[in-house]
């Protein structure tokens, strides 16, 4: 029960550094799904949540892993598990995807990429809804008919207002990497396998 107020009450922000998410079957529209969602330990200096859909009669639909880091909003500065007060339980129950590294070999130039007001949130930097966006926009139509199982995102530092971006593109044998970098930093990686 450690909702926004008590978290910035206590000088803490949590963010989503990374997301893998693998579906075995679509949702559809005028369905009834339950999801679900735990902890699941801790990796460095990242806490893990990992979240599932099922439908009504229990068949699993999606699964997620997530890492979240804890910041103190004042300083400004990621901080280490053993430094939040509020540690809460944790299952060993895992997913069957996991977040990782994303292993891109080739960078082939996409697109440039300069954020709109839209896309800043009130810290002065891009949300993280906006990365989504700039992925989708850097998809060939070939990659939306193929469909995707299983996708990972990696956020890695942050995009300010002003800051163009290059946005970097390979094909793999399985499916795409998409990659935004401003000049040699890497600020987020994503990665989609086909169906």
């Amino acid at each position: 029960n450690l909702d926004y107020d008590f978290l910035r009450e206590n000088d803490y922000v949590f963010l989503m550094s990374r997301l893998a998410l693998k579906i075995h079957k679509y949702p559809e529209s005028k369905k009834t799904y339950k999801i679900s969602t735990w902890e699941c330990g801790l990796k460095g200096a990242t806490f893990m949540r990992a979240s599932e859909m099922r439908d009504d009669k229990g068949n699993l639909l999606c699964e997620s892993e997530a890492g979240w880091v804890c910041m103190s909003v004042s300083e400004h500065r990621i901080l280490r598990p053993k430094e939040f007060k509020f540690l809460c339980e944790t299952t060993d129950k895992s997913p069957s995807v996991s977040i990782g590294r994303i292993n891109m070999k080739e960078e082939n130039f996409c697109r440039e990429y300069l954020p709109r007001m839209t896309d800043i949130d009130m810290n002065g930097h891009v949300y993280n809804g906006v990365y989504g966006d700039i992925v989708q926009n850097s998809l060939s139509k070939e990659d939306f008919e193929k469909g995707f199982s299983e996708v990972k995102i990696n956020y890695m530092n942050e995009i300010l207002s002003g800051e163009k971006i290059s946005v970097l593109r390979e094909d793999t044998p399985d499916g795409v990497i998409i990659r935004g970098k401003k000049d040699t930093t890497v600020c987020f990686e994503f990665e989609g396998i086909y169906r």
